[in-house]
């Protein structure tokens, strides 16, 4: 049995990618986060493990939820300890349901609206809201708003509208 190099910070980068965009490990998304192992160490190959068990000589591993990916060195028969990043910023859960309250007065609609993301689970983040957007009748959207009130003024008198409002949270959904 030989003795292989052990990864480690200093040495070793883990970067977070959505497609080919380089993001933060921070950045919220809805979609797939591959993370890429690199490192200076040389003489080695390179594995990577999204369970700590089944390696690859893969340098990349896409995530489809949040988890871990693990890195490591390889001699071909002895392995060197494990190096691991978390994956935490993938959001698929839309916000929760909620139902806006309106007032009026004789040519004017108020909505006013509040809800919370999606509560976090092991596959997926609560990123929080990151806006709301409002429509009446089949008008154009608003622009998203942090604000989840929104006023029409001008109306006609004695007109039912509909009323649509979107909410939209950190990572997209």
């Amino acid at each position: 049995t030989g003795t292989v190099a052990q990864l480690t910070t200093a040495d070793t980068t883990f970067t977070y990618k959505i497609g080919e965009q380089v993001i933060n490990d921070t950045t919220w998304t809805n979609q797939n986060v591959t993370v890429t192992v690199n490192t200076t160490v040389t003489g080695y190959t390179l594995q990577t493990s999204t369970n700590g068990k089944d390696w690859s000589n893969e340098t990349s591993q896409t995530f489809t939820q949040n988890g871990t990916v693990h890195a490591r060195l390889w001699d071909g028969k002895n392995e060197g300890k494990a190096l691991s990043a978390n994956v935490t910023n993938i959001d698929k859960l839309s916000p929760k349901a909620f139902t806006p309250q309106t007032s009026s007065t004789t040519k004017s609609i108020t909505v006013t609206a509040s809800t919370t993301d999606a509560e976090a689970t092991t596959a997926s983040g609560s990123s929080g809201i990151a806006g709301y957007r409002f429509k009446l009748d089949s008008g154009s959207w608003s622009a998203y708003q942090t604000s989840g009130t929104y006023k029409w003024s001008n109306l006609t008198q004695t007109t039912n509208h509909t009323i649509t409002v979107e909410a939209k949270d950190n990572a997209g959904n």
